[in-house]
């Protein structure tokens, strides 16, 4: 019969292996069980940590994937909205959020799980806000461009009508009078 080494203070000594067969089946099923139960336990534990990792890199390459599409909505060059100039750029910012919906749906669309969508939801929210500002940013720069060309053109057509009228002196202090009412309500708009 086998023997195995059995440690007794400082002393090691030799005993008869117990057969299976003896240990008591209670006893047995119960530590086999407790024993399956931590195994379970820590394999759920487990396979939790690695979905939650998954769902975590599935949901980092779907938005690079809606950045990406921000980035041809933002950027392209042939109609890019921050491409745009005057007024161009107005109509296309009327767009880009309907361009942004659609490719927040397209991404999320190719996720599995209510979980990723909801992770994916809180990445591109930011990744809308970004884009947004960057949008007003450049609307507000052309909008100023934009208000100053119409300006400046509009002073330039009232100047010219005084220098065709210069001999009406009442047509002269009209148009000098609009022209200066022009010039404070753009002062006034620019904080100038």
């Amino acid at each position: 019969m086998p023997t195995v080494l059995r440690l007794r203070g400082p002393q090691v000594t030799r005993r008869p292996e117990t057969p299976i067969a003896t240990i008591p089946a209670a006893s047995g099923a119960a530590t086999v069980l407790g024993a399956a139960g931590q195994v379970a336990d820590q394999l759920s534990g487990i396979i939790e940590r690695e979905r939650n990792r998954f769902d975590e890199i599935r949901v980092s390459a779907a938005e690079v994937e809606f950045r990406r599409e921000m980035d041809v909505a933002l950027l392209d060059p042939a109609d890019g909205i921050l491409q745009q100039r005057g007024e161009n750029a107005v109509k296309a910012a009327d767009t880009f959020e309907d361009r942004m919906e659609r490719a927040q749906a397209k991404v999320e669309g190719s996720l599995t799980s209510e979980r990723q969508r909801a992770l994916f939801l809180r990445a591109s929210q930011r990744a809308r806000v970004d884009a947004s500002a960057r949008v007003q940013a450049h609307l507000g720069g052309e909008m100023r461009q934009l208000d100053q060309a119409t300006h400046e053109a509009l002073v330039t057509q009232d100047l010219e009508s005084v220098s065709r009228v210069a001999g009406d002196e009442t047509a002269v202090r009209s148009l000098l009078a609009s022209l200066e009412e022009r010039i404070r309500l753009y002062d006034d708009r620019n904080g100038v």
